[in-house]
């Protein structure tokens, strides 16, 4: 670690450590390592890159102590980026336990569901609610400016002859589209969201977070991380996947011969 690490003994026994914060923060597991001679719990990337971008918010969720937004955050991680279907206090302090942070009593959780922010699942188990899930995803895109839209009028006409049984799978035919067709090459969950609400009889699929980090990226290695967190891109073994299919392909070729016949006829 670079940078300047000063400790102070103060008269009332207390000690202050001085430096840099970004230096600090980037390095916390190392130098309470070093501090208290006892390993620091090894933080999943996932978990750090999540955390960078709950510590980026702005504007983090008001009227709750710093304690609650933290287990509405890590229930958040673990339900929409984890896929877990339900969690409970010790799925959080094991989840927080490698940022330090302060341990999740089932007092908060309790004041959290009382507030609707947590709906009850079993006893001990939690879900987050609908609303709270607006909330935190708005919280976390820190007003970024959405990417627009791309014209979407054919693709109800082209997932109807691309017939998918699995939720992947719709979601990975989907992202083809918006590449072989409207020259997206990257995708993140509020655009495919957005593409989803414009289908009719199509329902958005839940979970989309996970399902992409997760389900596509990680466990079947068909996307691949993008150029900015959060979006994501084809990646070769989902490129192969789908020129293999001999579906997805008449239904490209299809949509090619429509749109150059009313190219030329204008």
């Amino acid at each position: 670690m670079s940078g300047r690490l000063a400790v102070s003994l103060n008269n009332d026994g207390t000690v202050t450590l001085r430096c840099d914060a970004d230096p600090f923060f980037r390095h916390a597991d190392a130098i309470r390592q070093l501090l208290t001679g006892s390993t620091a719990a090894k933080l999943d990337p996932d978990l750090r890159e999540f955390w960078d971008r709950v510590n980026a918010v702005e504007a983090p969720l008001p009227g709750l102590s710093a304690r609650a937004r933290e287990a509405l955050y890590g229930g958040y991680y673990l339900t929409c980026v984890r896929g877990f279907e339900t969690f409970g206090r010790e799925d959080l302090d094991r989840t927080l336990a490698s940022l330090a942070s302060n341990r999740i009593t089932s007092g908060i959780l309790a004041s959290l569901a009382r507030r609707t922010w947590l709906e009850r699942a079993a006893r001990g188990r939690y879900r987050l609610s609908a609303q709270a899930r607006e909330r935190i995803e708005a919280a976390l895109s820190g007003g970024e400016q959405a990417d627009p839209l791309p014209d979407l009028s054919r693709l109800g006409a082209y997932l109807r002859q691309v017939p998918t049984g699995r939720k992947w799978r719709t979601v990975l035919v989907l992202i083809h589209f918006l590449r072989e067709h409207c020259g997206v090459e990257e995708v993140d969950q509020h655009l495919i969201g957005s593409c989803f609400q414009r289908l009719r009889g199509v329902a958005k699929p839940g979970g989309l977070s996970s399902l992409l980090s997760q389900g596509l990226c990680k466990q079947r290695g068909l996307l691949e991380r993008g150029s900015r967190r959060g979006r994501y891109r084809l990646a070769q073994a989902g490129l192969e996947l789908l020129r293999e299919d001999s579906v997805v392909a008449k239904a490209d070729s299809a949509l090619r011969t429509q749109i150059s016949r009313m190219a030329r006829t204008g």
